[in-house]
């Protein structure tokens, strides 16, 4: 996953070449499904272009995925994007929750645990950083199995 400073903070996700990928796969399957629609064709001719179009729908969904961070706070974007100001956010953690690679998720002053895309447990520090005012420390100690 790739991260990128920006003037106002730093955003984790994919890279902007995949990105555009997925809104051009997605426009030209698009374009075909709609191609095959207008022509005619039987429900058997418009299985590909349909499964395409779920194919183009899980590829957009996972290139729209990510966290921004910056002064004001969190943009963590999953299907919706939800904003989340510093002083809402207790901690800055990571868990396995047994899987095999680390969780990062902030952790909301009423106890809800927010997980954050695309941020890995070797950026953690640097999420932390962002931060304004005295912050916590990360915890980026070894994780349980």
């Amino acid at each position: 996953m790739a991260r990128q400073e920006t003037m106002t903070g730093t955003r984790w996700g994919l890279p902007r070449w995949f990105r555009i990928f997925a809104i051009v796969f997605a426009t030209v399957t698009l374009v075909v499904l709609g191609l095959a629609l207008v022509g005619g064709r039987s429900q058997r001719d418009l299985l590909a272009p349909g499964l395409n179009v779920l194919t183009a729908s899980c590829i957009l969904l996972m290139a729209r995925m990510g966290t921004s961070a910056d002064a004001d706070g969190l943009r963590v974007t999953n299907i919706a994007t939800r904003t989340i100001p510093w002083h809402d956010v207790a901690d800055l953690a990571a868990s396995k929750n047994g899987r095999p690679t680390a969780t990062v998720h902030a952790t909301l002053r009423d106890g809800r645990q927010i997980p954050l895309a695309h941020v890995t447990l070797s950026e953690l520090r640097h999420l932390e950083g962002l931060r304004p005012g005295p912050s916590g420390t990360a915890d980026t100690s070894p994780l349980p199995d």
